[in-house]
């Protein structure tokens, strides 16, 4: 009876949460705002975008049907994810400490996008890091198939934060380049 009513509360908690990071001009962050600057990197080149969103969904579906994630890989996984999200904390630092340059043709352009683009991937890292908290509580009660399924999640976020960290270093270096 207990146990029922607790995982009541946090079914409904976790659905509140969802809500919350969702709604329009709430006081939380707004997931949707990140997700759609983000997109827009990509909204002239449908080819990076099937690269970086399309492509990984392929190499997931076929990574988990070979492999299901396990606890030991969760326990990996939260460690990098930990290292990843302190990295790009500190890049959106950076790009907040420098200077826009007008001087330079599209260099504001590619500051931006690299400031979306960490904040994107801070979010990744930061959900990605939930579901494998969550994940490595609940493995033993998980059956094969959603087992499957939650691999394939973590596999195509995962996939997706390693090619965008490319991304993001390009643009870094571009940046590093041209600074006056």
């Amino acid at each position: 009876m207990f146990n029922t009513i607790i995982n009541g509360l946090c079914i409904i908690g976790f659905i509140l949460l969802i809500i919350c990071f969702f709604l329009n001009n709430g006081n939380f962050i707004d997931i949707r705002q990140i997700i759609r600057d983000h997109i827009k990197i990509y909204v002239n080149n449908k080819f990076q975008f099937t690269v970086i969103f399309i492509i990984p969904l392929v190499f997931s579906l076929r990574i988990a049907t070979i492999t299901c994630i396990s606890k030991d890989i969760l326990e990996n996984l939260n460690v990098v994810l930990s290292i990843f999200i302190t990295m790009f904390i500190t890049i959106l630092s950076i790009l907040s400490s420098i200077k826009n340059n007008n001087d330079i043709p599209n260099y504001n352009l590619v500051k931006r996008e690299t400031f979306t683009a960490a904040m994107f991937e801070t979010l990744l890292c930061i959900i990605l890091l939930i579901i494998s908290f969550v994940a490595s509580c609940f493995i033993k009660y998980i059956s094969t198939l959603h087992l499957t399924v939650l691999s394939l999640i973590v596999y195509y976020i995962l996939i997706i934060i390693l090619l965008n960290t490319l991304l993001i270093l390009k643009r870094l270096k571009k940046l590093h380049d041209n600074e006056k």
